[in-house]
């Protein structure tokens, strides 16, 4: 592989530039409404979406600390629970939503950060990706079924 191939196949990708960029633009949480929930879930290669209640403040504040060690990666939006019935996810949910896969991964009761944590790494990683030297810890980490 040559080193633009190389290059091209890395973070430095530019569209993955362009994403982070604009990633930096948005609030660490970006609060969700009937409007704007279908395009923020298509929005990116994967983003993360709580559906809680507004007076679920344990979730909402894990959901919180966990987007702002995450924020430069991923994109987090906050949702009532009430917008969960249009995919059908109970109320006290966080989903992962993966455009390229079209798939979903729910975690559900959980409001500890460090199982949000766990969730996200395990979520966010592709069911096939490519394995180098640099991800090779991260796909070392996650169990996959």
């Amino acid at each position: 592989m040559s080193w633009s191939e190389d290059y091209e196949t890395t973070t430095h990708n530019p569209g993955r530039i362009v994403q982070f960029i604009k990633r930096s633009t948005l609030p660490q949480v970006s609060i969700l409404e009937r409007k704007n929930i279908t395009a923020f879930k298509t929005s990116e290669e994967a983003v993360i979406v709580a559906y809680a209640d507004p007076s679920d403040t344990d979730l909402k504040g894990s959901f919180r600390e966990l987007a702002t060690r995450y924020h430069d990666k991923f994109s987090f939006g906050l949702a009532d629970a009430s917008l969960g019935g249009i995919d059908n996810v109970p109320p006290r949910c966080i989903v992962c939503y993966r455009k390229e896969e079209e798939m979903r991964k729910v975690l559900c009761g959980e409001a500890k950060v460090e199982v949000l944590e766990k969730f996200v790494e395990s979520a966010t990683t592709p069911l096939i990706g490519e394995v180098t030297r640099r991800n090779e810890l991260k796909y070392l980490k996650v169990r996959l079924p």
